[in-house]
């Protein structure tokens, strides 16, 4: 449901957006009131088909790999891999 509602609004998919909060003093100076750079929002928009190997889409495919339904196992643990060099057997017998 929310998914619908936000992508009517914004493209999501394969896009990264970064949201921050910063102070601006508009009249006046009012001093520092917090650390403001510790507030950061990153909204990753994934697509429904893993997308291709491109620098620009990294994290993208990483992601994907990891979260897209129907994507079978072994197809996730050759990504896995051979493109990101994380070792899967090793993973999948406990050691």
């Amino acid at each position: 449901m929310w998914y619908n509602l936000i992508k009517e609004f914004f493209p999501i998919e394969n896009s990264i957006t970064e949201y921050r909060m910063i102070q601006n003093n508009r009249v006046g100076k009012h001093g520092e009131f917090g650390k403001y750079d510790l507030l950061r929002l990153l909204f990753v928009g994934l697509s429904k088909e893993l997308v291709g190997q491109t620098d620009e889409h990294h994290l993208h495919r990483l992601l994907e790999t990891l979260l897209l339904p129907g994507l079978i196992l072994d197809e996730r643990k050759k990504i896995l891999e051979e493109e990101y060099r994380i070792p899967m057997e090793a993973m999948w017998r406990g050691g």
